[in-house]
């Protein structure tokens, strides 16, 4: 890709169905650099933590994530997932927590996810990386490995949860809608 493809990219609609599709191992490692960068300037653009390739149209196993230190309790960090996947975690210590997703702007909910995972990936410089994540980062790495099997943070959730958050997006966006133009469309 050259760099004006590159930066022309962007988030897709919610409804595009490359969300919905598993996305192709990565062998060509060429514009990964280029690209992992893009997609970190769209999350500090859109307040986002993380960022599956997918989500902007590629066709591509990759994420990026990036978060900070929570309460001197959780070390921050960034990382390049090439080709991800998670090799463990527990199915009986969960934490609830309110999640959101680029893909779905004003859509929030709680989701239980494993306290931690064991990861494996590629980095940038083509190392097969192996190493434990916990709290923040195990949250956001399993939220964007989701999208690598052609999944979003809504499927799997009962209909009656994602109904209520619906609402709660739409009653956002008239709010939104109210106080930049008076009123509600």
């Amino acid at each position: 890709m050259t760099k004006e493809e590159i930066e022309k990219l962007w988030l897709i609609d919610e409804n595009d169905p490359r969300l919905h599709t598993k996305p192709k191992e990565i062998t060509d490692f060429t514009d990964t650099a280029a690209i992992a960068e893009h997609m970190f300037g769209i999350m500090k653009k859109t307040n986002g933590v993380g960022l599956s390739a997918n989500q902007i149209g590629l066709d591509m196993k990759m994420f990026v994530m990036r978060w900070p230190s929570v309460g001197g309790d959780t070390k921050g960090g960034e990382i390049v997932a090439i080709n991800p996947d998670i090799t463990a975690y527990p199915l009986d210590d969960t934490a609830l927590y309110e999640e959101g997703c680029l893909s779905f702007p004003g859509l929030y909910m709680w989701l239980a996810r494993p306290r931690y995972v064991d990861v494996v990936y590629t980095d940038l410089a083509g190392e097969r990386v192996f190493t434990h994540l916990d709290g923040w980062a195990a949250r956001i790495f399993q939220h964007e490995y989701e999208h690598m099997l052609g999944k979003t943070f809504k499927d799997g959730t009962s209909r009656m949860k994602l109904e209520r958050a619906e609402k709660k997006r739409k009653k956002l966006f008239k709010n939104l809608l109210q106080q930049k133009f008076g009123t509600a469309k």
